[in-house]
This record gives C-alpha cells, sequence and structure tokens, in this order.
C-alpha cells in the first residue's frame, strides 16, 4: 500500500511539473546583448527591437508591425521633410 501512495504522488508531481512548464513564457533579456538580464516587456521596450528585423516578444509581429513599437521613431511614417 505504501508503494502504491508513492507511485500516485510521484504521478501527481509530474503532472503538476508538466503544467507548469507549459504555463505563460517570460522572456529575459540576454545579459550577452548589454541586458540587465531583467524581464522583457516586449518589442519595443528595449532601444533597437523596432528595427532588428526580429520578433522579440514572439507574437508573430515584426518591428513596425508589432503594436509595441507604433511610437518608435524608426516607425515613423509621416514625412516632416516636405516643404509644402
Amino acid at each position: 500500500m505504501l508503494i502504491q501512495d508513492l507511485h500516485r504522488l510521484l504521478l501527481v508531481l509530474l503532472c503538476l511539473s508538466l503544467l507548469a512548464g507549459c504555463g505563460a513564457r517570460l522572456q529575459f533579456e540576454d545579459d550577452s546583448r548589454g541586458g540587465s538580464g531583467g524581464i522583457d516587456l516586449g518589442e519595443g521596450a528595449s532601444a533597437g527591437e523596432c528595427s532588428d528585423g526580429a520578433d522579440n516578444d514572439l507574437d508573430g509581429l515584426f518591428d513596425c508591425d508589432d503594436d509595441g513599437c507604433a511610437d518608435s521613431i524608426e516607425c515613423d511614417d509621416d514625412d516632416d521633410d516636405d516643404n509644402d
């Protein structure tokens, strides 16, 4: 009976660890890129992310197509160079 209880406990712990591994992912900055090692808040949170050609927040949208880069200088669509 004790061995059956131990097997049940191990099965429950295995299931819980699998569920924890499938939970929401937090993206951490890589210290080798000069990051602080903290949590990355998404596309556009760090300088250069709106022009690096990468999907930094893994939502399927790249650079200026991502909502996080809407206010970025790199994604500014206005042509203020006109002298009209």
